[in-house]
């Protein structure tokens, strides 16, 4: 009964084994890194990315935030600073679906 088992083990292994490789196969086809959470956080590529973000992230805030300053010390009125700094915020809306929409035809 024993070694059924255990051969019955070796069959399954032996069955699953293919189809990891198929998997991993069509995954580096992809150009897509089977990685678990934990394997991302230890990647250069995954920190390059989220420095990257989090540095354009906050310039992008750190400008939206002294907008309204730049406006009225550029000679602007104290009342265009509302107009500036909602166009720029809709511009920055409108501009992520777009780069999405370039970068999917671009690829």
């Amino acid at each position: 009964l024993q070694q059924q088992h255990q051969h019955r083990s070796e069959q399954l292994i032996q069955q699953q084994q293919p189809r990891n490789q198929l998997q991993q196969q069509q995954q580096q086809q992809q150009g897509v890194a089977a990685l678990s959470t934990g394997e991302m956080l230890c990647t250069l590529t995954f920190w390059l990315l989220f420095m990257q973000f989090m540095i354009g992230s906050g310039a992008c805030l750190a400008y939206l935030n002294n907008l309204g300053q730049l406006v009225v010390s550029l000679g602007g009125k104290q009342d265009d600073q509302v107009v500036f700094v909602s166009l720029f915020s809709v511009a920055n809306a409108a501009g992520k679906p777009q780069s999405e929409i370039t970068m999917c035809r671009l690829s």
